[in-house]
C-alpha cells in the first residue's frame, strides 16, 4: 500500500473537486479498494427499520436491491458495537451471514468501521479480500478516518429523502441585490484537510515551491491581464495585493523552513498560510481581520496548482451562474464572462471581505457565511438576496416569480437614482447634507463614485503598508492615494494617518507595546 497520510489526503481533495454527493460516495468507495488492495468495499446505510441497504460498492457483483436483516452478518455486529470488526477468516465465524444475491463467495476476510455522527450509528464501511487477512492498524484507521467523511455525505443520498421546495439559507449580508441561476460549486483544493507526511526529498520539495510560486504568479498576471478595462480598473489593487504576498520573502522562506524542518510541501504551505492567515484573523480592525481570507484565498490557489488540476471554464450556453464556495476568490469572480455572474454565495466569510467588497463594486448580489448548504447540489436553481442575506434553493415557480418582478422593479428605480445622482444631498425644507464613502482599498472606490459620494470620510492608509514586506517609498504611496482623489476629483477625502501597532503590527518595523 501506498503512504497511508498521502493516500488519504489524495482521495479527500479530490473528492472536494465533485458536485454530486452521489459521485463523491462512490468516488471515495472505489478510491479505498485501490489504495488498500482490498477487493470489495461497501457501504450500507441502517434504515428506520434496523435492516443495513447496500447504497454503493466496488468490487461486488449482484443484482437487485440488497438489504442486510436487522443485527445480520459482521455489519449488523458493527452497528451493534458501534466499534470496528475485523476479522481474517470471516467466512468461518458465527456472525458470516450468506448474502444469497451476492456473488461472494471468494472473499475471506471481513473489516467493517462505523459511520458514527451525533452519537448515532448512520451505516457501515466495509471491506473484503479473497486472502485470509486481518487488516493492519493503519488500514483500519484509514477507514476510520474516511467512515467520518462518509458520515457527513450519507444524508444527502438518501433515496427517500424529498428536495425541499423554497429552502431559505440565512447567512450576512455581503453585498445587495437579487440574483438568479444555476449553483456552481468552485473547485476547492482543501488545503485546511492536508495531513502532513514527511518529505522524502527536502532539495527537491523546495525547488518545487519555487516553481510553484513562479506558476502561481503567472496565473495571477493572466487572470488580470484577460479582464475587461473596466472591470481591472476595480479589482486591480485586490491583484496586485496578491502579487506582493507571493513575492514576500517572509512566506517563501517560512515554506522552506517547514520543509527543511522535514514536512512535504502541502503540509509545510499548510502551516506557513494558517501562521499568516492567523495574524490577520487575530487583528482587532474588523477591516484588516477580514484580510485573513486572502491569505487563505492564495493558500487554496497554490495548493491547487500543487496538485495540477485546472477549473472548468464557463460557457455562454451555461446561463446565469451563482457562484458557491467556502471563501470565493477575486480570480474566482473575475473568471466568470460578464452578465452570467448572477450571485456570489460564500459558505465562510464575512461583510468586510475582499469577496464582499468586489461583489458591492461590479453591483453582484453576494451572501457570505451561509454555512454548509446542506442538500444543495450543482445545477439546482438558487435566488441570491442579498438585500436580506439569504439564499434560497429550489424555488417554486410563484416565488419565483415575485423575485423576478423585484429585479424589475430594483432595476427601475436603479435608473430613477441615477437621474438624481448628480443634484444637490439636500433634504425637502431645504437642509444640505454631504455624503461621504468610507474606503479601506482602490477596489471598493468605484461603488461611492457611482452612487454620487461628495468625498471619502476615511481612506485608511495602513493597508498599503500591510500588504508589504518593506515600506513603499514615497512615490508608491504617491500612486496609491492619486488613484484615489483621480476617483474624487475636486471633492473632499480624509485619510487616516499610518494607524500599526497593536493589533496592526508590520512584520518588518515591530513595535513593542508596553
Amino acid at each position: 500500500m501506498k503512504n497511508v497520510l498521502q493516500e488519504l489526503t489524495r482521495i479527500i481533495q479530490n473528492t472536494a473537486l465533485i458536485e454530486s454527493p452521489h459521485e463523491q460516495v462512490q468516488f471515495i468507495v472505489s478510491s479505498i479498494s485501490q489504495a488498500i488492495d482490498a477487493d470489495a468495499c461497501s457501504l450500507y446505510r441502517l434504515e428506520e427499520c434496523g435492516d443495513l441497504l447496500l447504497v454503493a460498492n466496488k468490487g461486488l457483483n449482484y443484482e437487485g436491491e440488497i438489504r442486510v436483516p436487522a443485527g445480520k452478518g459482521h455489519v449488523g455486529q458493527v452497528v451493534k458495537s458501534r466499534h470496528p470488526i475485523n476479522v481474517a477468516n470471516a467466512v468461518n465465524d458465527p456472525n458470516y451471514y450468506v448474502i444469497e444475491a451476492v456473488h461472494e463467495a471468494q472473499l475471506k476476510s471481513f473489516c467493517g468501521v462505523p459511520l458514527v455522527s451525533k452519537g448515532g450509528v448512520l451505516g457501515v464501511l466495509a471491506v473484503q479480500t479473497t486472502k485470509r487477512r486481518k487488516l493492519g492498524k493503519d488500514k483500519e484507521a484509514f477507514l476510520a478516518t474516511l467512515a467520518l467523511q462518509l458520515a457527513t455525505l450519507l444524508p444527502e443520498i438518501s433515496s427517500d429523502q424529498a428536495l425541499k421546495i423554497n429552502q431559505h439559507i440565512r447567512g450576512v449580508k455581503g453585498a445587495s441585490g437579487i440574483g438568479i441561476g444555476k449553483a456552481r460549486f468552485l473547485v476547492n483544493a482543501g488545503l485546511e484537510n492536508v495531513a502532513d507526511a514527511p518529505s522524502e526529498n527536502i532539495d527537491a520539495d523546495i525547488a518545487h515551491w519555487h516553481e510553484l510560486l513562479v506558476q502561481v504568479r503567472g496565473e495571477i498576471a493572466a487572470e488580470q491581464a484577460g479582464l475587461s478595462d473596466d472591470v481591472s480598473s476595480q479589482v486591480a489593487s485586490i491583484f496586485d495585493a496578491y502579487q506582493m504576498l507571493l513575492a514576500d520573502p517572509a512566506l517563501s522562506q517560512r515554506v522552506e523552513s517547514e520543509i527543511q524542518a522535514g514536512h512535504w510541501l502541502p503540509g509545510a504551505l499548510k502551516i506557513s498560510i494558517h501562521f499568516f492567515a492567523d495574524i490577520f484573523r487575530n487583528m482587532e480592525d474588523p477591516y484588516l481581520r477580514a484580510r485573513y481570507e486572502d491569505i487563505l484565498h492564495l493558500g487554496e490557489k497554490l495548493y491547487l496548482s500543487w496538485l495540477g488540476v485546472t477549473k472548468n471554464a464557463v460557457r455562454v450556453e451555461d446561463g446565469a451562474i451563482v457562484l458557491i464556495g467556502a471563501q470565493v476568490s477575486v480570480s474566482d469572480i473575475a473568471s466568470i464572462p460578464p452578465g452570467q455572474l448572477a450571485g456570489v454565495v460564500c459558505l465562510e466569510g464575512a461583510s468586510l471581505s475582499h469577496t464582499a467588497v468586489v461583489a458591492n463594486a461590479l453591483g453582484i448580489p453576494a451572501v457570505m457565511g451561509a454555512g454548509a448548504l446542506k442538500g444543495v447540489v450543482g445545477g439546482e436553481l438558487m435566488i441570491v438576496d442579498g438585500n436580506e442575506a439569504q439564499v434560497i434553493v429550489r424555488p417554486s415557480k410563484q416565488l419565483l416569480k415575485e423575485y423576478e418582478k423585484s429585479i424589475a422593479k430594483e432595476s427601475r428605480l436603479t435608473d430613477e437614482l441615477a437621474a438624481l445622482r448628480d443634484l444637490p444631498s439636500e433634504t425637502r425644507d431645504g437642509q444640505k447634507i454631504r455624503l461621504l464613502a468610507n474606503t479601506g482599498l482602490l477596489a471598493d472606490i468605484t461603488p461611492g463614485v457611482k452612487s454620487g459620494a461628495e468625498g471619502v470620510g476615511l481612506y485608511r492608509t495602513e493597508l498599503t503598508f500591510m500588504a508589504r514586506d518593506s515600506f513603499p517609498n514615497e512615490d508608491e504611496q504617491v500612486d496609491v492615494y492619486r488613484r484615489v482623489f483621480d476617483a474624487y476629483p475636486g471633492k473632499t477625502i480624509y485619510m487616516r494617518t499610518l494607524d500599526v501597532g497593536g493589533d496592526k503590527q508590520l512584520t518588518y518595523f515591530p513595535i513593542l507595546n508596553e
